[in-house]
């Protein structure tokens, strides 16, 4: 691929970033402040309960994903390996699908963590981080109580993982989030504080940023 267009389309696509970004995390940060609750900001919080530390981020990145307007979501703070994961709660898979409810770990324990941690990461990547956990949810809520349970089983083998994450890396891009999601990437394997063996990891299974690069501009 042509060196020059990728340089530019980076150039492009960050200067619109921030301005999208700067524009909205303001007029949220606003609306966080100032309690309000126009319908506009309802459908994104309507069925969710989201953690401080996550707050603003988890509302730009829901904006990107409608259709998960009436699903339950739960973020948590726990001690976790990696900075974020998503589960279903195990009791709500045997009710219907539209009734499950979601799990969206955060994890800011520094004991513990092999990633990045959540608190460190620039603002426009805690979006992309969490536009990928929504993208579980979604591959998630077309699956039956036996596909979820494939899911548990496959992800023990890192081949059948990788083939999840990246699957979910492209609903990821397919709701608008692709560079948010590209500068977590770069973020977590340029950062001095990831452990080399969890970037390895990364390589393993995720797609690499400049992978990501390749699937928005298709």
């Amino acid at each position: 691929m042509n060196s020059i267009v990728i340089i530019i389309y980076i150039v492009l696509i960050f200067i619109t970033s921030l301005d999208s970004f700067g524009q909205a995390g303001t007029e949220l940060q606003s609306y966080i402040n100032q309690n309000q609750a126009d319908s506009s900001t309802r459908i994104y919080t309507d069925n969710k309960q989201i953690i401080p530390c996550c707050e603003v981020p988890a509302l730009m990145a829901l904006s990107h994903y409608p259709e998960l307007k009436n699903i339950r979501i739960v973020f948590i703070e726990k001690s976790i390996k990696t900075t974020a994961a998503c589960r279903p709660k195990w009791t709500s898979l045997f009710k219907r699908k539209e009734n499950r409810v979601y799990h969206i770990y955060i994890n800011n324990n520094p004991g513990k963590i092999k990633g990045a941690m959540f608190n460190e990461i620039p603002s426009n990547a805690q979006i992309g981080l969490i536009g990928h956990e929504l993208g579980h949810i979604v591959d998630y809520s077309h699956r039956g109580i036996l596909g979820i349970i494939s899911i548990g089983f496959n992800y023990l083998f890192i081949q059948s993982r990788a083939r999840m994450e990246r699957r979910v890396d492209t609903i990821t891009i397919a709701h608008h989030l692709g560079w948010q999601l590209y500068e977590f990437d770069d973020f977590v394997m340029n950062c001095s504080t990831v452990s080399n063996a969890y970037k390895d990891y990364k390589r393993k299974v995720y797609y690499k940023p400049e992978q990501l690069l390749q699937l928005m501009m298709k």
